[in-house]
């Protein structure tokens, strides 16, 4: 039994001499075959982790370009500038002179550069800085933000904003940018844009007992609209009460035009020809015109038969937008001019046509005069901004606001600005009534007025005014009278205020020219502080209103700098 328990015991211990398994060579290829196949997991883990990477942070970065853009294009756009006591400025290896000579110019990513846009007040503080920390994701993001001015015609109405932006990938440098445009816009309601013109003479001299007739036109040219209409007389000789018949108690009656262009009887046939109050506020009203819409009205009083009646009565038709009535351009006047005679009243005879071809005009001569220049104080610096229309290169309607520019205007002729007041006359012409500044009337038959986004600027010393004056064609002209405002228009709010700085007087007491004669001035300017509440901010304005306060029509020439150079000078700091 022992001997057996001994054998089994022994042939349990007895070591295994079995060779079968995994020889070394085979386990040293295991591992490589492993190694090779962890590693190119790990390199497209790598890759993945560097492509999530780079996809987030150029998506980051067209995040900061986007809330860049979007904040600047907030910005007034008086103020939308690269801020031109930035010394990063001068460091920036994209900005050069302009090909053209006269500022500095940046390429906005189109392969053209553009004259970048600087000011004291500019909204763009410092145009170049980082981005980092906890809000890029530990990425540095380099920024840069340029305002340039587009080369097309009108570019001082038009704003290019671009934000270029790099970052460190690994070795690499990447690079995004992005711009838009922006462009000088109204804000708020529509203004009212409309034109008031007379139908038929505006001027008649008549007997006793006459009946006066006069009419009128309303075309609307802006928003949807309605306009309140009054009428005033003021009287040159006699008695105010006596010129009239006292049948007319009421004074001048209104009288819808029934549509041949003519006063008849079909046009006060029926209540419905009565021009009423419509809207009720208590005085009458021209109803509801649409856009591009236009009614005829008349007046009609009649003048008394006593001799009494005998004298002048100057009218005036008042046009008062009920949308705006405190908008610029919501109130237009139209005169109109009676002569009551006891006698023969001679009518101007009509003229006749020929077959005899009208012969050439005589050439005019234009009269020259030296430049005013103005004064600066110390410190100061003497700052030309030109005078030219804002529809440059075409005929157009008076505008009561012009454009002001440092840059000169682009056309070559002088064209018609004036063609609703008085046709085929170039150059812009001024009725006389002009009231003083500041709260007399922006009527743009009798003012024109330029106005450009200065920004924060400060202003000492003496403005000038430079332009040309002539008399309409076929009118004389034995002096001329004009008078130049200039002021500074601030932001208040959401609107803005008119503050009177300088009055100059541009007078020509003996106009003997053929031609437009060159008139200057200046005067002492109240002076512009770089702080406080008379600052300019970088949302403010300059501007200059000329108004004819003389007795007879005169027309202005500016916008062509190589024959009727015109400006305003101001003395900038």
């Amino acid at each position: 039994m022992t001997s057996l328990l001994s054998r089994g015991w022994a042939r349990v211990t007895r070591p295994v001499r079995d060779d079968s398994g995994f020889s070394l060579i085979e386990s040293v290829i295991a591992l490589l075959i492993a190694t090779v196949a962890f590693t190119a997991l790990a390199a497209g883990t790598m890759s993945a982790i560097r492509g999530t990477l780079t996809g987030r942070q150029s998506q980051q970065a067209a995040d900061f370009m986007g809330r860049k853009i979007e904040e600047l294009r907030l910005v007034d756009f008086g103020g939308l500038a690269n801020l031109s006591t930035d010394s990063s400025l001068a460091t920036d290896g994209a900005i050069g002179p302009c090909p053209s000579g006269g500022g500095s110019c940046v390429d906005p990513g189109n392969g053209s550069p553009e004259r970048l846009v600087t000011d004291p007040g500019g909204a763009v503080g410092v145009h170049a800085y980082d981005v980092a920390g906890t809000v890029s994701n530990r990425t540095t993001f380099h920024v840069k933000v340029y305002v340039t001015a587009p080369n097309w015609a009108q570019r001082n109405y038009y704003r290019r904003l671009t934000v270029v932006i790099s970052w460190q990938d690994g070795m690499r440098t990447r690079t995004r940018s992005d711009s838009t445009i922006v462009t000088y816009t109204q804000r708020g309601l529509p203004l009212p844009v409309y034109k008031l013109t007379p139908v038929g003479a505006t001027s008649l001299s008549v007997n006793l007992s006459a009946q006066v007739v006069y009419g009128f036109s309303v075309t609307n040219q802006g928003a949807p609209d309605r306009f309140n209409l009054s009428v005033a007389d003021t009287y040159t000789t006699g008695s105010a009460a006596s010129t009239w018949d006292s049948s007319f108690s009421s004074g001048w009656l209104w009288y819808r035009d029934d549509g041949n262009g003519a006063y008849g009887p079909e046009d006060h046939d029926s209540p419905s020809d009565v021009v009423v109050d419509t809207n009720a506020d208590g005085i009458i009203d021209t109803d509801k015109i649409d856009p591009n819409g236009s009614a005829k009205f008349w007046i009609v009083r009649q003048v008394a038969s006593s001799a009494g009646a005998v004298g002048g009565v100057n009218t005036t038709v008042t046009a008062t937008s009920v949308a705006q009535p405190a908008a610029t351009g919501a109130v237009k006047t139209l005169p109109f001019a009676t002569t009551v005679v006891n006698g023969v009243v001679t009518a101007t005879p009509t003229p006749t046509g020929t077959s005899t071809p009208t012969p050439s005009p005589t050439p005019v001569a234009d009269c020259t005069a030296a430049t005013v220049t103005g004064a600066a104080s110390t410190g100061y610096t003497l700052r030309a901004y030109t005078l030219h229309n804002i529809a440059a290169g075409t005929d157009s309607a008076a505008q009561q606001s012009l454009a002001m520019a440092i840059t000169s205007p682009y056309t070559t002729t002088l064209h018609q600005y004036s063609t609703d007041v008085m046709a085929n006359q170039p150059g812009r012409v001024l009725l006389p009534g002009g009231t003083a500044f500041p709260g007399g009337a922006t009527d743009p038959t009798k003012v024109a007025d330029w106005r450009f986004p200065v920004g924060a600027k400060a202003y000492s010393g003496s403005p000038a005014v430079n332009l040309w004056v002539a008399a309409p064609s076929g009118g004389s002209l034995s002096a001329a009278s004009l008078t130049a405002y200039v002021y500074k228009y601030t932001k208040q709010g959401s609107s803005y205020s008119e503050t009177p700085l300088a009055t100059i007087p541009l007078t020509v007491s003996s106009f003997t020219c053929s031609g437009f004669q060159k008139v200057g001035g200046s005067a002492a300017m109240t002076t512009v502080p770089t702080n406080g509440n008379d600052a300019l901010g970088p949302n403010d304005w300059m501007g200059v209103r000329i108004v004819n306060s003389g007795a007879t029509s005169v027309r202005i020439a500016y916008d062509v700098l190589s024959v009727y150079p015109a400006a305003l000078t101001l003395p900038e700091n």
